[in-house]
């Protein structure tokens, strides 16, 4: 049986950077869950490769079959992760990396209580603010995203580690969760 590795952190902290440098590495096992949302496909995005795109109706469907292993709605979207892909991904012995926000660990760790919670935190307030700054985000998005970060750090003393991203130092960042992947699975 695989393990559970949830990644978890702010907005801008480079959650999508370390999970992809993670994937890249065979000897850590990983798999990768497809998410579903019911935000619009970017240009870039393939259903099915992305996220599953779904409707508002279907999303809801699927929270009420218990399709959904957690989800969460995320400004004025939903987000959630398809129960099947994880038992299947579990079955074949992989470790599945989540990266999910506190709301979706909280709800994971109640079916899998054994799932190892790895918090990615800035090396400054600062940090994240100048991100999402140059990132363009409009005035009131900076706000949501700011105030969403703020509680997210609130939560990171529940979570089993904790990493550091610093400014330029990324690849430090993804060999840490690496070792920790390592420990653990």
């Amino acid at each position: 049986m695989g393990k559970i590795i949830i990644i978890s952190g702010p907005s801008q902290v480079g959650k999508d950077t370390i999970v992809a440098e993670l994937l890249k590495k065979p000897a850590l096992n990983l798999a990768r869950v497809i998410t579903m949302t019911t935000r619009e496909k970017r240009p870039e995005e393939t259903d099915g490769a992305d996220h599953f795109f779904v409707s508002d109706a279907e999303f809801d469907r699927r929270i009420a079959s218990g399709e959904l292993l957690e989800w969460a709605p995320v400004r004025n979207r939903k987000f959630g992760t398809p129960r099947d892909q994880v038992e299947r991904r579990l079955a074949e012995h992989k470790n599945i990396l989540l990266k999910i926000d506190i709301r979706g660990a909280v709800q994971v760790m109640k079916h899998y209580p054994n799932a190892v919670r790895i918090f990615i935190e800035p090396e400054s307030l600062d940090a994240i603010w100048q991100r999402m700054v140059q990132k363009g985000f409009p005035e009131e998005q900076l706000n949501v995203r700011w105030k969403e970060a703020m509680e997210e750090l609130k939560a990171a003393p529940e979570y089993d580690y904790k990493v550091v991203n610093r400014e330029g130092k990324v690849t430090e960042a993804v060999e840490e969760v690496a070792e920790i992947i390592k420990k653990v699975s």
